[in-house]
């Protein structure tokens, strides 16, 4: 045989094996083409991703080709983007870090895998913590707080100490009892409080019917050392022992005060009462002389004696009775050497509920500066009820403290709360630097 001829026998020969080798795959129903081969398909179970490890779905392999399939009947291959999961990749987010106090450990800034949970001290997720990083717990940083008495209406407090590191309040200066604003608050004392209201038994009333004349003995208004309206009784010289005045006041007669306001007195109820005045004999001689409720006639009076410069406290009762006003009286037990003038001032019980409280005048100031101190002068506060239609307060209290002396602290717009038992009405005041 010829080179050519066998050039072309070998060509022939490697082209029909080939062909036969291509035909021998494997066909849908699992026989290959001139051999009785079958699929032996193994399953692979789905399995979720990771943040770092791919994951795939459900499928089948075969040994003997190498498809992928989706059916356990190898009839429908799989190409790899059909089962194939790609890895999720970390994605972390912070924790910022908690600073350390008095009793708690601080925690430095960390980061946590969303997906994962995998705890990291970078944000890009490359090195892996087991932990958080933590920091040493601070020593306590105690301020004494000296005790503070109620100031009206204002909760004191106990002696204290309060940390600024972990601001937790503690009753001993070893910080070993703690202890909280409830515990060491020292309630106001407001038990038996009394209404009360500025009274004056009189005002400019030289006499009711003109019987005694202001030769012998006068009452007119004044404004006492505390402020509050006062009476203010003058005897002339040689005023005999027996005179007497009456001062008349009534709930539906108005008495001009100094700063323009109106004060009225309510009506008595059926229960007797006491008013705690104060007289002051300014002149040269001791004054004797009666005081009492002309209306109830002279039950309940009392006699009072004053020296000479003298300042005495007495108490006053008025019976009950069914009138709406009374006549107040001042008889003279002693004769009068020399013109005396004599001094009634204090307070009168409210009768009736208060339905509210009323800024009636502001206070003189209203700004102040560092260092000045705080004062209400000029506030004049008046209670409505159902017995009288309003009267001056004598006795109101304030949040700040009268005298209360401005710091840096308090520079800016303070609200004043001005309290009259339950009833309140407030103010602003601004301190400036």
């Amino acid at each position: 045989m010829n080179k050519t001829k066998r050039f072309f026998a070998v060509t022939l020969m490697v082209l029909i094996v080939v062909m036969i080798a291509m035909l021998a795959g494997c066909t849908p129903d699992g026989n290959k083409v001139g051999s009785s081969h079958v699929h032996q398909l193994t399953r692979v179970a789905p399995r979720a991703a990771t943040c770092l490890e791919d994951g795939n779905r459900e499928y089948y392999t075969c040994s003997g080709c190498d498809e992928i399939f989706a059916d356990e009947d190898g009839t429908m291959t799989l190409s790899t983007e059909q089962y194939y999961i790609p890895a999720k990749g970390h994605k972390v987010a912070s924790h910022g870090e908690k600073k350390a106090t008095c009793s708690t450990l601080g925690i430095k800034e960390y980061f946590e895998c969303r997906n994962c949970g995998t705890l990291f001290k970078d944000a890009e997720g490359m090195f892996a913590i087991s932990a958080p990083v933590t920091a040493p717990m601070l020593n306590h940083q105690l301020t004494k707080v000296e005790e503070k008495a109620p100031i009206g209406f204002t909760p004191g407090y106990k002696e204290h100490y309060t940390c600024s590191n972990c601001d937790k309040i503690y009753k001993d200066a070893a910080a070993m009892v703690e202890t909280n604003r409830e515990e060491i608050k020292i309630a106001p004392v407001l038990t038996g409080f009394e209404y009360k209201i500025a009274f004056t038994p009189a005002a400019n009333i030289e006499s009711i019917n003109g019987t005694f004349g202001a030769d012998y003995i006068s009452a007119s208004y004044v404004t006492a050392d505390d402020g509050l309206p006062a009476t203010q009784y003058t005897f002339k010289a040689g005023t005999t022992a027996g005179k007497e005045v009456e001062a008349w006041i009534h709930s539906v007669v108005n008495q001009a005060m100094a700063n323009g306001q109106n004060l009225r007195i309510p009506t008595f109820k059926d229960t007797a009462r006491k008013l705690t005045l104060i007289v002051t004999n300014e002149g040269n001689q001791s004054i004797s002389f009666r005081y009492y409720a002309e209306n109830y006639g002279d039950k309940g009076g009392v006699d009072v004696t004053v020296a000479a410069g003298e300042t005495k406290e007495f108490e006053f009762t008025v019976n009950p009775g069914s009138s709406i006003g009374c006549n107040y009286a001042l008889k003279l037990l002693s004769d009068v050497v020399d013109e005396t003038k004599v001094t009634i001032h204090g307070f009168f019980h409210c009768e009736g509920e208060v339905d509210r409280i009323s800024i009636h005048s502001q206070a003189d100031k209203k700004s102040f500066k560092v260092g000045e101190s705080f004062s209400t002068d000029g506030l004049v506060i008046k209670a409505h009820g159902t017995n009288y239609d309003e009267v001056v307060i004598a006795n109101y209290l304030t949040d700040v403290e009268e005298g209360y002396v401005f710091t840096a602290d308090d520079i800016g717009t303070k609200t004043v709360t001005v309290a009259y038992g339950e009833y309140i009405v407030s103010y602003d005041i601004t301190i400036s630097q």
